[in-house]
């Protein structure tokens, strides 16, 4: 799992910021803060969350500078999920979490968006996420035509997402 490092700020609110060790930091304000050992568990009273997405040079999407989401609602992730009306994709569209080390988890959480009020977005691992025409049992591959890589995607709330569990793991 990932490692928590606290960021303290000498005016309140306290910032945590959660290393979720695939690129993606979550930052939490917190009300209070209470070490309970020196591993670094906290026990915290949750005021807001945001999610970074800062994207390094890859084979799977290239760069992509940091963006910052307020998290408006509980992140849900999946071995894959499947997406329909994705621009680029005829038909219903798979798509997987990207990482040095290929497939991981995908994430999928409510956030706010200046433009559009609150927006579905969908994250990964630290290369961002990989999406092809859903063809279950496939292997994912850089090298596949139909395969293309995205940092995220950000899409209208009310928007349908497929959650699929496999046994394999990512």
């Amino acid at each position: 799992m990932g490692s928590l490092r606290l960021m303290l700020q000498v005016e309140t609110p306290v910032y945590a910021v959660l290393n979720i060790g695939v690129g993606i930091d979550v930052v939490k304000s917190l009300r209070s803060v209470q070490l309970q050992s020196s591993v670094g568990n906290c026990s915290t009273e949750e005021a807001m969350a945001q999610v970074w997405i800062d994207i390094e040079d890859n084979d799977n999407c290239g760069y992509f500078p940091m963006q910052t989401f307020e998290v408006r609602g509980r992140e849900r992730s999946a071995s894959s999920i499947l997406l329909d009306d994705v621009a680029n994709v005829d038909g219903q569209c798979e798509a997987v979490g990207w990482s040095d080390d290929g497939r991981c988890e995908i994430r999928v959480v409510p956030v706010g968006d200046s433009g559009a009020g609150e927006s579905i977005l969908i994250h990964g691992g630290n290369h961002g996420i990989r999406l092809r025409p859903n063809r279950a049992g496939a292997d994912w591959s850089l090298e596949a035509e139909d395969e293309f890589g995205e940092p995220y995607m950000l899409l209208p709330s009310g928007t349908s997402v497929e959650f699929v569990e496999s046994e394999e793991t990512c």
